[in-house]
């Protein structure tokens, strides 16, 4: 089901890519090989992100978010929230139940969607390793690698009896990824980098890992970024 989800949101993850690309040449902007995390905790302009706000266009140039559930065939929001999980630090990112926004960019209660549904994190240069902090409440999750429009990788994630994982790759080159959760879950700490990821410790109760790439994160703030990613972009919130 997923797939055939995910098939017919490829324009929409090209459309983004453009508009990426769009702001990228404007500030001239060149592909980086530096490691880029994404905590869901500040933005790209190092503004702090409040529980239950949503995560669209907030890390443009570098990425973007489209989120979906299983419950309806219509988009959905991905929102930062509070996950009572040791793997996580700050927020979290998990799709929203509700559709219905409680302030001009924020969704309260942030509560996370039962029925499952998929992440599509558009980014605006290829890639070819990352790491991820995932949770699940019972269900599966699913990772696919896209780049340019062609599906090029799936990679099953693997949780421990608490519902953690840290999940890391480095066998394809994409630039949109896709993280598909069959239940309820959340996700944090998305890494994205053309070094290797390499796992450097883990302490005594086995429920916190940490990925540390190499080299060290770059920063996302740029001066002026919103007034043009208004013209390349139009935000779709109501």
């Amino acid at each position: 089901m997923f797939q055939d989800t995910f098939k017919s949101t490829l324009s929409k993850r090209i459309a983004a890519t453009a508009s990426a690309a769009c702001v990228a040449a404007a500030f001239g902007l060149t592909p980086s090989a530096h490691a880029v995390t994404f905590n869901f905790d500040t933005d790209a302009n190092n503004n702090a992100i409040a529980t239950g706000e949503v995560i669209d266009y907030e890390y443009q140039p570098n990425m973007t978010v489209y989120t979906y559930n299983n419950r309806t065939p219509e988009s959905s929001y991905g929102v930062a929230a509070t996950v009572a999980m040791p793997i996580f630090n700050g927020n979290a990112l998990v799709i929203s139940e509700s559709s219905s926004f409680s302030g001009p960019t924020s969704i309260s209660p942030a509560t996370p969607e039962q029925a499952g549904g998929h992440f599509i994190f558009a980014f605006n240069q290829d890639y070819n390793a990352g790491s991820l902090s995932l949770y699940s409440g019972g269900g599966t999750a699913q990772l696919q690698f896209v780049d340019n429009g062609s599906l090029v990788g799936v990679q099953e994630v693997q949780f421990d009896a608490l519902g953690l994982s840290l999940t890391t790759w480095g066998d394809f080159s994409f630039d949109t990824l896709a993280v598909a959760f069959s239940g309820g879950g959340a996700l944090d700490d998305l890494t994205v980098s053309n070094e290797p990821i390499n796992v450097v410790s883990q302490v005594e109760d086995n429920t916190r890992i940490i990925a540390t790439p190499e080299p060290i994160t770059a920063t996302l703030g740029l001066m002026g970024l919103t007034a043009l990613t208004t013209t390349c972009l139009g935000r779709r919130r109501k």
